[in-house]
């Protein structure tokens, strides 16, 4: 499995911060400041003459039943008459494409005579619009979708989808609420949440199902909770769009809601068939012991000791943090669901995840750190999807197991030692307005200093030269000075043998010669043709050497200067005269390794 880059969706950007620039001018603004976006996609492209239209009549087309004759009304036409082979029925309302329009897939729609009848517009399928793989089907669109409209504002794909690449310290920027936490903090603009409201009733969580963690230091904290009642079936269009929008595949509703969640507050949630568990608890542990496991995707996976495990009944149900099992999927028979959303040691998950050459989305996220404190916040977010869009119901409250809670960390910040980083003057109500921003506690501490406290999720800013970074980013780079270092530029000169070296270069060359400046590595052979001027001398051999032709340093000048001159002969140059002025190296006795300066030439003809 492989993981794009952070995509998000313009319109969901605007349910938790009030857009007011342009998505070119944003994409500049989160570019500057460390989250570069590498593009920007109009969603929507070939839906410009694809409109809400409600199916009048049906009947089958005399030369050839498989066909119907549709009569469709779009509000502003009616009478429309369009030849399908999809399996429409009368009052349906669905995706017309009207005469001149150019489909997704490349598809013109033009005026056609089927079986004696004129065919006007074409009813969509999803497939048509590269939705779905449905081509049997018509896309039906909701009762209460206004004729006329276009389909693309309907399915919410009048949008903008930004590609947001995010480094791997950033966490918190993998979700709509991240980015538009950073957007809110750029622009001075306010960010608003959801207000999460769960009905619940038919019981406690904990009467349902008995939580431990056993390996405490790998899972600092574990939230499930319980849906006795749940029904299966296709999420709404619009949740459908836009998770296709963002690269993710609607699988159902339950599964929908859980990627849904993950896209837009970063954390990662799982769903098991509570009817399918073992037994009625959960268990975090290690594995102790070498164990095969079927994973979602149908891939048996090898667990080895050391994997953290999520277990029931003493049977694995998921490599935690990473993929679920099969034992306990979610399917068209559900009825009772059991969510987890849980924090995991990220330096866990990235070693199992490596070793199984294994990249999820849920993986991706744990390796670089979620918000601790955001656990229990994206379950009650989930559970209220479950009740609006799943038909649940939720036993009351969370089983939440935080054997090691969350404690802040202070930094003190002084003011003067933040000027002096970024290279200007900075008022302390600046500073302040900039943090607090971007979700930081500040308060006064000493005259010059401020009290930071990072939140949560953002486990990276941990010193007071972070917290400044920080302020540079959101008041912007480009404030910081551009100033010269101070050096003196004056030089010792040439020295006696530099000098020499020089005027050998010079003499050469007046004679005719052309210098070569190969590498000093040769072959054993080589070193053996030409030993040197000084008999006796040990070459000395490369440890780790590039290969077999290059695995001694030279005895000779000669040896270099032959090679160079073979190489231009077999290459088809002139035979140059050439020169080298160069070390030799040798070794005497068993340590001692010695080098020296030797000028060498060679004139040769062709060979």
């Amino acid at each position: 499995m492989s993981v794009p880059d952070m995509r998000v969706s313009w319109n969901w950007l605007g349910e938790f911060v009030e857009l007011a620039d342009t998505p070119e001018r944003v994409a500049e603004r989160l570019t500057m400041a460390g989250l570069e976006v590498e593009s920007i996609e109009r969603l929507g492209t070939g839906l410009e003459h694809v409109v809400v239209a409600e199916i009048v009549s049906v009947a089958s087309l005399p030369s050839d039943p498989q066909l119907k004759v549709c009569e469709v009304n779009t509000g502003a036409a009616a009478g429309t008459i369009s030849v399908t082979g999809l399996g429409v029925a009368a009052g349906q309302r669905v995706a017309l494409a009207l005469l001149g329009a150019r489909l997704p897939g490349g598809l013109e729609v033009r005026l056609e005579e089927v079986g004696g009848v004129r065919s006007e517009a074409r009813i969509c399928s999803e497939a048509d619009l590269r939705l779905g793989s449905n081509e049997r089907d018509p896309l039906v669109l909701p009762a209460a979708a206004a004729l006329g409209t276009p389909v693309a504002e309907i399915l919410g794909l009048d949008d903008v989808v930004l590609d947001i690449s995010v480094t791997p310290n950033r966490g918190d920027c993998l979700s709509v609420l991240g980015i538009a936490r950073e957007i809110a903090a750029l622009t001075g603009r306010r960010l608003r949440r959801p207000r999460i409201r769960v009905v619940e009733h038919l019981g406690q969580s904990a009467d349902f199902v008995r939580v431990s963690i056993a390996s405490e230091a790998a899972c600092h904290r574990y939230v499930a909770r319980v849906f006795p009642e749940v029904r299966i079936e296709p999420s709404p269009l619009w949740m459908q769009c836009r998770l296709r929008a963002v690269g993710l595949r609607p699988v159902n509703n339950v599964v929908d809601v859980t990627n849904y969640v993950l896209w837009e507050r970063g954390q990662p949630l799982h769903a098991f068939d509570f009817d399918r568990l073992p037994a009625p608890e959960i268990t975090v542990r290690h594995a102790t012991g070498a164990e095969e496991f079927v994973s979602l995707d149908g891939v048996v996976r090898r667990i080895e000791p050391g994997d953290l495990l999520i277990t029931s009944g003493g049977q694995t149900v998921a490599l935690a943090g990473i993929i679920g099992g099969a034992n306990s999927e979610v399917s068209e028979n559900t009825r009772r669901v059991l969510l987890e959303s849980a924090w995991f040691s990220p330096t866990t998950i990235r070693r199992t995840a490596k070793r199984l050459g294994l990249k999820t989305e849920a993986s991706y996220r744990f390796e670089r750190g979620v918000d601790i404190e955001g656990v229990a916040l994206a379950a009650d977010r989930a559970a209220s999807l479950f009740v609006e869009l799943c038909g649940a119901k939720a036993a009351v409250g969370q089983v939440d197991v935080y054997p090691r809670p969350y404690l802040p960390a202070p930094i003190a910040v002084r003011v003067g030692r933040a000027e002096e980083l970024l290279g200007f003057s900075l008022a302390r109500q600046e500073l302040v307005t900039a943090l607090r921003g971007l979700g930081f506690e500040v308060s006064a501490a000493t005259r010059g200093t401020v009290s930071v406290t990072p939140p949560s999720y953002r486990s990276d800013v941990e010193r007071e030269v972070d917290v400044v970074e920080e302020v540079a980013r959101v008041l912007g780079y480009e404030r910081i000075p551009s100033v010269l270092p101070r050096t003196s530029l004056g030089g010792r000169g040439l020295g006696e043998f530099e000098r020499l070296q020089r005027e050998v270069r010079r003499l050469m060359a007046g004679l005719g010669f052309h210098e070569a400046i190969p590498l000093a590595f040769v072959s054993q052979q080589e070193n053996v043709d030409f030993p040197g001027v000084v008999a006796g001398r040990q070459p000395v051999a490369l440890q780790n050497p590039l290969s077999r032709e290059d695995a001694e340093m030279r005895l000779s000048l000669l040896s270099s200067l032959v090679r160079s001159a073979r190489t231009n002969l077999a290459q088809g140059a002139e035979a140059v005269p050439l020169f080298l002025l160069g070390k030799v190296f040798w070794r005497e006795g068993d340590r001692q390794f010695c080098e020296c300066t030797h000028v060498g030439a060679i004139v040769c003809p062709r060979f």
